[in-house]
């Protein structure tokens, strides 16, 4: 007699975050040493499995905080415009036990469901995207054994190898992020509270790995509503001296009037890589793949994919 494919499985639901920041003007991701099988001493994204009475963000958060020392104080209210845009104020706990306040910026990006990705058995995971921005030290805790900031380019240059399949969840966050900068003030993020102009074109330079024109890219910033704020009577002296320019701080809109495109060859990447991505979702039929991260981000009204 043969089983029934239709009775349900057993299926275990976890969660794993992307961090990104930039460091020496490099993006760079948190990962963690992994302390357990499978895959011990191996790099992995944090995360881990979700309890019943949590929600998939505040498992994110829980074992954000758990494995590498960054974790939630009190939510703040995201932008009203953008109801899924999430923003937190968290603690990053030091070895010397005290604790600062930054921002940190968590959206949902994937679910990933391959039937081996885990060989412990059937383990479909939520991903998560985050930036932080000016986040240099880490502490790993729970079953890691370390925590450190690594750059990206390592790993897509496969010169560092991660655990189960996170180098396709960090691929895809990454292209998520390159996306969002088009249209969106996500560049914000990755600056500290108060900057210039050239830091945040500096945002976009490391992010799309280009050089934006810096006159064209002011005035693209400052004809879009509320993409900046300027603090008044503050300015900055740049390492080169010279007259002092002006800071700002991050504005309350969420889209900008009108896109910031990238070069011409990124554009043609995104478009080879959303069809490679899609012939693959197309072939293998899973029943847990989802759309292409840079198809869903050609435009904000494609947004609503991601709710939990």
């Amino acid at each position: 007699m043969s089983a029934n494919t239709n009775e349900p499985t057993g299926v275990t639901l976890a969660v794993d975050v992307v961090l990104f920041t930039i460091v020496e003007d490099q993006l760079n991701v948190l990962l963690v040493e992994r302390e357990t099988e499978p895959f011990r001493g191996s790099l992995a994204l944090p995360g881990g499995f979700v309890l019943a009475d949590e929600t998939l963000e505040q498992a994110a958060l829980r074992e954000l905080k758990k494995e590498t020392g960054v974790g939630t104080l009190n939510p703040v209210p995201g932008n009203p415009r953008h109801p899924r845009h999430r923003s937190h104020r968290i603690a990053s706990e030091r070895s010397s036990g005290q604790a600062e306040s930054e921002n940190l910026f968590l959206e949902q990006l994937e679910t990933y469901g391959n039937p081996d990705r885990d060989p412990r058995g059937r383990v479909v995971t939520v991903a998560f995207w985050a930036v932080m921005a000016g986040l240099t030290r880490v502490q790993g805790g729970s079953d890691a054994a370390r925590a450190e900031l690594v750059p990206v380019a390592s790993i897509e240059s496969r010169e560092v190898e991660l655990a189960f399949d996170h180098e396709r969840i960090v691929h895809d966050a990454v292209r998520r992020v390159q996306a969002k900068l088009r249209y969106s003030t996500l560049a914000n993020r990755f600056c500290p509270p108060k900057y210039t102009i050239s830091q945040l074109r500096e945002v976009y330079n490391c992010l799309w790995e280009t050089e934006l024109d810096e006159g064209n890219f002011q005035r693209k910033v400052r004809s879009s509503p509320d993409f900046v704020v300027a603090l008044e009577g503050t300015r900055t002296f740049g390492e080169s001296g010279g007259r002092p320019a002006r800071l700002f701080t991050q504005g309350n809109a969420y889209y900008l009037n009108s896109p910031i495109s990238p070069p011409l060859s990124l554009h043609l990447s995104e478009l080879s890589e959303a069809a490679k991505i899609l012939r693959v979702s197309i072939d293998h039929k899973s029943g847990w793949a989802t759309s292409s991260p840079e198809l869903g981000d050609q435009a904000p009204a494609d947004e609503d994919d991601d709710q939990d």
